[in-house]
C-alpha cells in the first residue's frame, strides 16, 4: 500500500508507537522496521536502542566512527521541535556497489531510550527525496 504524505496524516511505524508523516512514495515493508519506496530503492527506518540516553549514544557519533564504517560524515544539526528536544540530524555520505548514497540520520530519544530515525537513498535521486524525507524524519512523534 502506496502512502500520500499529508501534514494531517501520521502513519504508524510497524512495531513501534512511534508515528511520522510518510513521504509520498514510500509503503510500509515487512523487510525492516520502517517503510520502502521501491521506484527510488529509498528507505525510511527505525531503530530504538533501550536502556541509553540519546544524548550519551551521541557522543560516539563523530568522524572517526563514521570513516571506521566506511562512512562519510557531510554535517551534523541540533534539532529542537515541538516534539524532538535536542536531537541531531546527521547527514551521511556512502557507496554501494559504486553507487554513491546518502543517508539522513536522526538521532532522539529521551534519557531512557535512544531513537534513530534514518533514511537511505541514491544520491541520483536527491533533488527528488531530500526534503521530503528530511520533514518525515523531522515529524516524528511518539516516543
Amino acid at each position: 500500500m502506496l502512502l500520500a504524505q499529508n501534514s494531517a496524516v501520521y502513519t504508524s511505524i510497524p512495531k513501534s508507537d512511534i508515528k511520522i508523516i510518510v513521504p509520498n512514495g514510500f509503503e510500509s515493508t515487512d523487510y525492516y522496521q520502517g517503510f520502502i519506496n521501491k521506484k527510488a530503492t529509498a528507505s525510511i527506518v527505525l531503530k530504538e536502542v533501550g536502556g541509553i540516553a540519546h544524548w550519551r549514544f551521541r557522543q560516539s557519533l563523530k568522524e572517526p566512527y563514521f570513516a571506521q564504517q566506511k562512512l562519510v560524515l557531510k554535517s551534523e544539526e541540533v534539532i529542537n521541535t515541538q516534539n524532538i528536544k535536542d536531537g541531531r540530524l546527521y547527514i551521511i555520505g556512502f557507496i554501494v556497489d559504486g553507487v554513491p548514497h546518502e543517508r539522513l540520520m536522526l538521532v532522539t530519544g529521551t534519557d531512557a531510550k535512544t531513537v534513530m530515525l534514518l533514511t537511505n537513498y541514491p544520491t541520483r535521486f536527491k533533488g527528488d527525496l531530500y526534503l521530503n524525507c528530511r520533514k518525515a524524519l523531522l515529524s516524528i512523534k511518539g516516543f
